[in-house]
């Protein structure tokens, strides 16, 4: 007997808690763009990720060694992985150049640029 009213308690909560994300749909979608933003927030706060960003901020265009020769001891792979996620999130752009050997040079968003203006911006502030 007493698992059954166990039982109805948890379903009663779990039909209230699905009429209660039904009837507020805007709660729910904020809370999924403030998981996004959550998300990426986490990712730019990878280690490497803000010096990748401030090497491209401080010169117009950079290879992928010119950067790995600026954020060192970086590891090769761990520099494509930190500017694949940042070509993800749209920080910075990936340009292939059509020479002999192929060149790869990566440069900054508006965005990006914007982001780290505001970084700059905010740990001015904080000082």
């Amino acid at each position: 007997m007493f698992i059954r009213k166990r039982t109805w308690k948890i379903k009663e909560s779990f039909l209230y808690l699905l009429c209660y994300l039904i009837i507020n749909k805007g709660v729910l979608i904020m809370m999924s763009e403030y998981f996004n933003l959550a998300k990426q927030l986490e990712n730019l706060g990878k280690k490497w990720s803000f010096f990748i960003l401030m090497s491209l901020f401080s010169n117009e265009t950079l290879g992928f060694n010119d950067i790995k020769n600026m954020v060192t001891p970086i590891s090769s792979r761990t520099l494509a992985i930190r500017l694949k996620d940042l070509e993800k999130f749209g920080l910075i752009t990936r340009g292939v150049l059509l020479e002999f050997p192929k060149k790869v040079e990566y440069k900054l968003t508006e965005s990006g640029k914007k982001f780290i203006d505001f970084s700059i911006n905010f740990f001015d502030v904080r000082q």
